[in-house]
């Protein structure tokens, strides 16, 4: 009894790991203030993990997020913010740098790619965490703020290789749902019994 109790536990939480998971999956929140001829904001708002399935020899890494809108017409941008990411969870790089386009590999005129300028590359099985952060533009940006919403996540090296899918780090409050659906389960099968 006590067994196929711990079974169902161990499977709802399970389940409802997967699926919070999967919803999550490359997409992320991103806010966008400013340009039309004044600084650009940016603001990552929640965390991404990646882990890397395509090992490369190229340098670098960049965060890239799919069909923003063309902002700085291939030219780079200096950044200011407090975005940073870990590799394997070891020395955290400041993101100093934000372009879109020019088409390089999988990377096209309307991805913004996010960067530490001089940043080592990566290994396979590397994983990298993007933090939860802002960042503004030094200089203005012609272009108009693009839409805050969910954007697809990837990586790829300097070449424009993807390197990586981002996934969304469930936030603390959404793993604490999860548990107490299991224990909520848990509690029902010994009204029941």
């Amino acid at each position: 009894m006590v067994r196929q109790l711990a079974r169902r536990c161990c499977l709802v939480l399970g389940v409802s790991i997967v699926l919070c998971s999967i919803a999550n999956a490359g997409l992320v929140q991103l806010n966008f203030s400013g340009g039309n001829g004044a600084q650009l904001f940016v603001s990552v708002a929640q965390g991404v993990q990646y882990v890397v399935t395509n090992d490369t020899a190229n340098p670098g890494v960049s965060f890239v997020f799919r069909d923003v809108g063309d902002l700085t017409g291939g030219n780079v941008a200096l950044a200011g913010g407090n975005i940073t990411y870990l590799t394997n969870s070891v020395s955290p790089l400041t993101i100093d740098t934000l372009r879109t386009g020019p088409t390089t590999g999988v990377i096209d005129a309307n991805d913004l790619s996010l960067f530490h300028s001089g940043a080592p590359g990566v290994n396979l099985g590397d994983r990298l965490n993007l933090g939860i952060g802002s960042l503004i533009t030094s200089g203005a940006i012609t272009a108009s703020a693009p839409p805050s919403g969910l954007y697809e996540a990837i990586l790829v090296d300097s070449a424009g290789v993807q390197l990586a899918v981002g996934n969304v780090v469930p936030e603390p409050s959404t793993m604490c749902t999860v548990f107490s659906l299991a224990l909520l389960a848990l509690r029902k099968h010994r009204v029941q019994s």
